[in-house]
């Protein structure tokens, strides 16, 4: 629904009409639902928030394979790789240590490569302060979230 869902944004708050692409490098279709129910959301709020913040943006949303790190991390890849912006937005998030160290050792590499290119990095600290959820989801932990960290 994110189309729909922008464009209600938009006339809700005046905007001109978003400048998006939605870009699927790994075959996934972004309106399948059971895929895209865990982060539609996320994404809609990137979207929209992009768009508030810089009207006249075009917007290149790349959509991942799943949320698991690794295929997060390729979408990233192929934003950098494929030079689609100055600005990376990412609102999601994960205690540190839930994610693997081959993934964090990736991902700090990909994002020197993104600086080094001069794009900016933005992404969610969490919902819940100093507390993130605990690798199994039951609760809460004290914890940084990555990427933001």
């Amino acid at each position: 629904t994110l189309a729909s869902d922008v464009a209600l944004f938009d006339s809700t708050w005046s905007l001109p009409a978003t400048n998006l692409t939605v870009l699927t490098p790994f075959g996934v279709d972004p309106t399948d639902i059971a895929n895209a129910a865990g982060w539609s959301g996320e994404t809609t709020l990137d979207v929209d928030w992009s768009h508030a913040v810089a009207p006249g943006a075009k917007i290149e949303l790349v959509v991942a394979k799943s949320n698991n790190d690794s295929d997060i991390l390729d979408a990233t890849q192929y934003a950098i790789d494929h030079n689609l912006g100055d600005v990376i937005s990412q609102s999601f998030g994960e205690a540190e240590q839930c994610m693997a160290s081959t993934d964090l050792t990736r991902q700090h590499a990909l994002f020197a490569r993104a600086v080094a290119k001069g794009i900016t990095l933005f992404a969610s600290a969490g919902d819940d302060g100093a507390a993130q959820p605990t690798c199994d989801g039951s609760d809460l932990m004290k914890a940084a979230s990555t990427p933001s960290s």
